[in-house]
């Protein structure tokens, strides 16, 4: 059972390697954990940055095995000018005009 449907059908999956500064996408969740109901929310926005997942540390005394590798092989997160709120967290990112998923939302602030 698909938790979330677009026109009556189960959202498809797509290729993130696709998605392109400047798009219009769509995450549909239930935001501020549950606070506003059992409803789900849908959030627009447009992709502002694609650009590779790095922790900045205050200095190189700090940096352990585990992120030296990830600068040596960092993944590509996509930022969106949209609000997404705790309760956003693992909703999936689509392309409204077809509903093909093409990430999920993570590291909601």
């Amino acid at each position: 059972m698909a938790l979330f449907r677009f026109q009556g059908t189960a959202l498809r999956l797509g290729d993130s390697r696709r998605v392109r500064e400047g798009e219009l996408y769509a995450f549909t969740g239930f935001p501020i954990g549950l606070v506003l109901g059992m409803h789900p929310v849908t959030h627009r926005g447009i992709v502002s940055a694609i650009t590779p997942i790095v922790i900045p540390q205050i200095s190189a005394g700090q940096l352990t095995p585990e992120m030296v590798k990830r600068l040596n092989e960092p993944y590509d997160i996509v930022q969106l000018d949209a609000t997404a709120y705790t309760g956003n967290s693992v909703s999936p990112l689509y392309f409204p005009g077809t509903g093909v998923v093409v990430g999920v939302i993570n590291k909601v602030l």
